[in-house]
Parts: C-alpha cells; sequence; structure tokens
C-alpha cells in the first residue's frame, strides 16, 4: 500500500525540554495528490484510517516514552493492508455497514493482530 501520511503536531519548547503534542493523522491514497493538506481521502477505507490513526496516536501518547516513535512502529503495520487477512475471521475483505467492501483496518497498538 503507498499513502501519505501527515501528521498534525503542536511543539512546545521550553528551557531545556522540547515536547510534541500530536492533534490528528490524515490519511490519502498515493493518486490523491491533487488534495490540500488537510482534504480527506475520497476513499472511504483511507477515511477510516485517519479516525483511527488519530485516535490511535492519542492513546499512544498518552503512555509511551517515545510516542512518534510507537506511531511510526504501529503505522507501520499497514504495509499488508490489502494483502494479509483479519486474524479474528481470516477474510482480507469485509462488508462493512455501508456495504463498502474494506481491509481489516484496526491494529491493536501492542499486537500484530489484523481486524475489521
Amino acid at each position: 500500500m503507498v499513502a501519505h501520511v501527515l501528521l498534525d503536531l503542536v511543539c512546545h519548547l521550553e528551557s531545556h525540554t522540547a515536547t510534541a503534542v500530536l492533534l490528528r493523522v490524515n490519511v490519502t491514497a498515493e493518486h490523491e495528490k491533487t488534495l490540500g493538506l488537510w482534504d480527506q481521502s475520497s476513499l472511504f477505507v483511507f477515511q477510516q484510517l485517519s479516525v483511527t490513526a488519530t485516535a490511535s496516536a492519542l492513546s499512544i501518547q498518552s503512555v509511551s516514552r517515545r510516542p512518534l516513535h510507537d506511531l511510526c512502529l504501529w503505522l507501520g503495520g499497514y504495509r499488508t493492508l490489502f494483502s494479509e487477512p483479519c486474524a479474528r475471521c481470516g477474510t482480507i475483505l469485509a462488508i462493512d455497514p455501508v456495504g463498502s467492501l474494506l481491509p481489516p483496518i484496526y491494529r491493536a497498538i501492542a499486537s500484530d493482530a489484523k481486524g475489521y
């Protein structure tokens, strides 16, 4: 999968300490280069992935000492998004409530399990 991932960070610099707070994550497909920086993807799978990534980023930074590193590792789990089956049901695509076929977009933060 080739995608663009944009991270919205707010950085705070104090005397000898720098901190960054991640506000949101936007994921778009490679072919959506004409979109503005924060325009939402036209593809439902990437819209859902953006929402999931933002929620996971907020969760990761609340418990991690290296949140950006851990978020990048978590995002790396999506390299097999369209080729690896769901850990729970064994399928590569499933029908979502809207009727679209989606790959397993949910990734556990501390595990390699893939699911819908």
